[in-house]
């Protein structure tokens, strides 16, 4: 009988990203909605005031009331404003749904997920005045996002 050779799991590190010199553009992950998507979804930033983002949520969420009373009562599992934040935002729209879940007993819905954003490191060379030589770098990275709906009563 033959000497039986150990396997071994070998697992292979994603490279360092090293360091690239140059101006940092950030880019926003693209955002595919229909028009009525677009009139529920609200994207929230880390520099959004709190109080604004409430009332802007409570104004959607009066319309979308005003919608339902218009159409038949049997969509209601399907009226809800969506919420979105990524990063620095998350406990911001975490907040926000807790608030809208504890004041107003809405219904809410929590979901986490990570979106693909891409960066643009822009080079410029110093031998020339032109704004047309500058030399770009795209980078992908994955940003944590969480998305809540908050359905309307």
């Amino acid at each position: 009988m033959g000497a039986e050779k150990s396997k071994t799991l070998v697992r292979k590190q994603a490279p360092k990203l090293g360091k690239v010199e140059g101006k940092l553009v950030k880019h926003a992950p693209p955002r595919h909605y229909s028009y009525q998507q677009v009139q529920k979804v609200i994207h929230i930033k880390s520099s959004t005031p709190f109080v604004s983002a409430l009332k802007r949520i409570e104004k959607h969420m009066r319309q979308e009331s005003k919608n339902l009373k218009n159409k038949n009562r049997s969509s209601l599992n399907d009226s809800y404003i969506t919420i979105k934040g990524m990063g620095k935002a998350i406990s911001k729209v975490l907040s926000l749904g807790l608030h809208f879940k504890v004041e107003n007993g809405n219904k809410i819905e929590t979901f986490t997920k990570s979106i693909g954003v891409l960066d643009e490191f822009k080079k410029s060379n110093d031998d020339s005045s032109d704004s047309d030589d500058e030399e770009s770098t795209l980078r992908k990275r994955n940003v944590s996002c969480v998305e809540i709906r908050i359905y309307v009563k």
